[in-house]
């Protein structure tokens, strides 16, 4: 704010010092060249105007100044939300008042606490926190709702087939159901159907999909292609993915337009820009990896098959940072996670629960 006043009072002081002083001289020779237009028939005619001429070439030669802006020092990051006011002027002159608030990065995880586990009356395949409740699909063909107090409510959504994905965007519940054509479906929070559409895959096994500004992206592992949808179903366009096998698939989001994609079978970690169509990094060095879930921007949190090692990986490069085991995820096979503030939501297949860690910096 000190560096904008200052630029504003720079601003004031040119306007006053130099263009208004400039204006007062033009006006002064407007004036003059019309008393001189008034008496033309003088001898000095041309000698004036040539002088008129000269004063005019004068101003516009004469070098303006400009107005140097100070530059605003680097912002230092603290812990807490930040907010920051703009003030935007558009194209036609309106002034715009936005407010920003910024999250700081998300810290390392360097543990993991077992706060609950929820035995299912069946396997898990999806899970995802829904209006402060966590949905879980489970091979019985049943969504359902378990609540804030860690109880299972019975069925949110029932099938005529296994729910492997579920999605939460703009308060719609996105569900990927197995089938041949695959089926995706939409839901609102009454668990009322809005729309659905089929999605060609002929694989069986679990696969994934995710959304990211208003495009939803599911793999088609017959052709190694990742397939864009409108959150309608209108199918945008396919991304070459030959890091997809014909093994487990899961996704996430990285950030805007960036979306990872985690293979099983090719024990394969990439992240790829769905707007360029382009792989950003590969990880190869994660054994049958499953479960997928993004930590803010900053960290993809990658499960094992039959393992109970969660790896860290730094989202920007694909290295992996660090590791998080407990025992409560050995042997089991981790179809998916979500990640809610600092809770890690795990489905695990094997042992027909869900369990609910706290991700500890």
């Amino acid at each position: 704010m000190g560096e904008r006043l200052r630029t504003k009072t720079l601003m004031t002081d040119f306007l006053e010092d130099e263009i208004l002083k400039k204006w007062s001289q033009i006006r002064n020779i407007m004036r003059k060249t019309e008393s001189r237009a008034r008496h033309a028939h003088q001898c000095d005619m041309v000698s004036s105007y040539s002088d008129t001429k000269n004063e005019i070439q004068r101003l516009i030669d004469e070098i303006i100044p400009s107005v140097e802006v100070p530059s605003v020092s680097k912002v230092r990051e603290k812990s807490g939300s930040s907010e920051i006011l703009l003030e935007v002027v558009s194209t036609d002159g309106l002034l715009i008042d936005e407010q920003l608030k910024l999250q700081p990065s998300k810290p390392l995880p360097k543990s993991l606490k077992l706060l609950h586990t929820v035995s299912l009356p069946s396997g898990p395949y999806s899970t995802r926190v829904y209006n402060s409740q966590i949905l879980t699909g489970m091979d019985n063909k049943v969504v359902a709702t378990i609540d804030t107090n860690y109880q299972v409510k019975g069925s949110f959504i029932t099938f005529n087939n296994n729910p492997d994905a579920m999605e939460v965007y703009k308060d719609r519940l996105y569900t990927l159901v197995f089938g041949n054509p695959w089926t995706i479906y939409v839901h609102d929070q009454q668990g009322k159907q809005a729309t659905f559409w089929s999605h060609s895959d002929s694989c069986s096994s679990f696969t994934g999909l995710a959304i990211t500004c208003d495009k939803v992206v599911v793999p088609d592992r017959t052709n190694k292609l990742l397939i864009i949808y409108s959150l309608t179903g209108n199918k945008l366009k396919d991304i070459s993915c030959p890091q997809l096998s014909q093994d487990c698939v899961s996704l996430c989001v990285s950030g805007s337009d960036k979306v990872v994609v985690s293979d099983s079978g090719s024990s394969q970690v990439c992240l790829i820009d769905i707007s360029q169509g382009q792989l950003l990094w590969t990880r190869k060095d994660v054994t049958h990896p499953l479960g997928v879930a993004c930590y803010g921007e900053r960290y993809v949190l990658v499960a094992a098959s039959s393992s109970s090692t969660v790896r860290i990986l730094d989202s920007s490069t694909g290295e992996v940072v660090s590791e998080l085991t407990d025992s409560a995820i050995e042997s089991g096979k981790v179809f998916d996670m979500d990640i809610s503030k600092d809770r890690l939501i795990v489905a695990n297949n094997t042992r027909k629960n869900i369990a609910v860690f706290q991700l500890q910096p």
